[in-house]
Formats: structure tokens, sequence, C-alpha cells
């Protein structure tokens, strides 16, 4: 079976493996969640089939009325990307937000107890 692989089927078979075990290394750490690992595991083994069975992408980008898989394919990876931008960018709004709130909070505590210690 091992001779009738492509170089790219095998990288993305290494790839892939690297992948979901990186993953799983997090969740076991508890630094990430089960959702984000039950993600993974689907994005990989879709691109696994992608990558075995590239009829599949065809077939499905027919039924969006695209004619080729790679069109597909393409569309989705840039739509995901661009959903995980708009992620990434609400939640560095939030960070600067409690971090302001934080350094306010942090000078107002600084400021009462330098008031105290002017009165001894």
């Amino acid at each position: 079976m091992l001779g009738s692989l492509h170089l790219y089927q095998v990288v993305i078979i290494i790839v892939a493996i690297f992948s979901i075990l990186f993953i799983y290394n997090r969740l076991r750490y508890k630094k990430s969640t089960p959702a984000t690992f039950v993600l993974f595991c689907v994005v990989w083994v879709f691109v696994l089939v992608m990558t075995f069975v590239p009829d599949v992408s065809t077939l499905i980008a027919m039924k969006f009325g695209m004619g080729r898989g790679l069109d597909f394919i393409s569309v989705v990876g840039l739509i995901i990307c661009f959903y995980l931008i708009f992620k990434l960018y609400i939640r560095i709004e939030d960070n600067e937000q409690q971090m302001d709130k934080l350094i306010r909070q942090l000078a107002i505590d600084n400021e009462i107890t330098l008031d105290d210690e002017d009165e001894e």
C-alpha cells in the first residue's frame, strides 16, 4: 500500500497525526477544550478523506453550486480563516477591556495606599 501513495499523501498523513497528537496533548493538560479537540479531529479527518478520495470534494462542491472541488475547499478555508480572525479580534478587544479595568483598579488601590502613608 505504501508504494501506491504519493509523497503529498504521506506528508498529509504525518501532519494530520502530529496535529491530532498535539491537540490531544493540549486537551490532556487542560490547555484546550474537548470541543476544540473534536473540531480539530473532524478537520483533519476531512483533510485525510479529501487526500485519498478527491472526487468527494467535487461532489460536495457541485452541491454548493461550484464546479471544482479545489474551489470549494479554497472558499471554505477562506471562510474559516476570516471567522478565526474575527474571533481573535473579539478576544483581543475583550482582553484590552479587562486590562483597562484592572489597571484602573490597581491605580485606585495604589492611590488609597499612598494616601494612607501620607497621613502617617
